[in-house]
């Protein structure tokens, strides 16, 4: 069954590049322009993992990610971007973040997806995960 993803960045080339590298037989991908609609797209569909950048307009990445968590969306979500900033990194984490990972390195983001949809797809076969996962964050 194919992963389905979704990539949230605001520049178009970034997206089409992304699309190019990750699209194969194994992924669905679905992009959108800012956090703002790809929280709307999270909403309506099952993603398997979430790619955003950090720095957009109208939603920055870690107000997606804020908000995702904040409706227990347990989807793991992957950091991407040209600015490589601990302090966003931390924070990035804090809110749950699988991984971040600086741009344009594509064979390590192709590995993380890989190991993101699979963590993804462990926590959905394995009952009271989310909640456990939660708590833990919460703990961070």
């Amino acid at each position: 069954m194919k992963k389905k993803l979704l990539i949230v960045d605001d520049e178009e080339d970034i997206c089409e590049l992304l699309v190019n590298v990750l699209q194969d037989d194994e992924h669905e991908i679905v992009t959108a322009r800012n956090g703002q609609e790809g929280l709307l797209l999270a909403r309506k569909n099952q993603f398997d993992c979430i790619l955003t950048d950090i720095n957009m307009p109208i939603m920055t990445g870690l107000e997606f990610i804020r908000e995702l968590r904040e409706e227990s969306k347990t989807i793991p979500v992957i950091f991407f971007t040209a600015f490589n900033d601990h302090e966003n990194m931390r924070r990035a984490l804090k809110y749950g973040a699988f991984d971040f990972v600086s741009k344009p390195n594509f064979e390590k983001l192709k590995s993380i997806v890989q190991a993101a949809c699979d963590s993804g797809e462990a926590s959905k076969s394995v009952p009271g995960v989310n909640s456990v996962l939660g708590k833990i964050k919460d703990i961070i």
